[in-house]
């Protein structure tokens, strides 16, 4: 397994963003729906999650995990830790989905 920098993946990101072009907030759809997409096929008799979640885009893309794990019919419990009062605006939008 490699392991990047957080520079690294917003830069990954931002690149994405740009060429392709996709929204911020749909690309991290896109990220939390191959990461259910695996957990379905790999790990789907787990019987309970537990996601902990900054207040960044990383946190926002858990939250949306969270959220399709739900749908799903899966329990989760989310763990948000939260620095500031306001976390970035997609961490934001895919938190008021959550709730």
């Amino acid at each position: 397994m490699k392991l990047f920098t957080g520079d690294q993946i917003k830069e990954w990101d931002n690149y994405t963003i740009l060429h392709e072009p996709v929204s911020s907030i749909d690309l991290m759809e896109r990220a939390a729906s191959a990461c259910f997409n695996w957990i379905s096929k790999n790990l789907f008799d787990k019987k309970h999650f537990i996601i902990f979640c900054g207040s960044g885009n990383n946190g926002g893309d858990g939250l949306a995990l969270s959220r399709l794990l739900i749908k799903a019919g899966i329990s989760v419990t989310t763990f948000v830790l939260k620095l500031k009062e306001k976390g970035s605006n997609d961490f934001e939008k895919n938190l008021l989905e959550l709730n």
